[in-house]
């Protein structure tokens, strides 16, 4: 490989390869972070929405989870 690549580059290349101890973050596990710190915070928003806290304490009502999306 470090052939191939340096012989496209017309300069000397090395290329290496190891193992990492642990979980890496990957690009999934990125966006699923991104997501739910996206939906904790909507979920923020709305309870503190004035209405939305007078039901809850009027009603004893509380928002279910998932049911808040974040705006686009």
């Amino acid at each position: 490989m470090s052939e191939a690549l340096s012989s496209v580059l017309g300069t000397p290349a090395q290329v290496s390869f190891g193992r990492q101890n642990g979980e890496a973050e990957t690009p999934a596990r990125q966006q699923a972070r991104a997501a739910a710190a996206q939906q904790s915070q909507a979920r923020a928003a709305l309870e503190a929405e004035p209405l939305v806290q007078g039901l809850m304490d009027a009603l004893d009502a509380r928002v279910i989870d998932g049911s808040a999306a974040p705006s686009p």
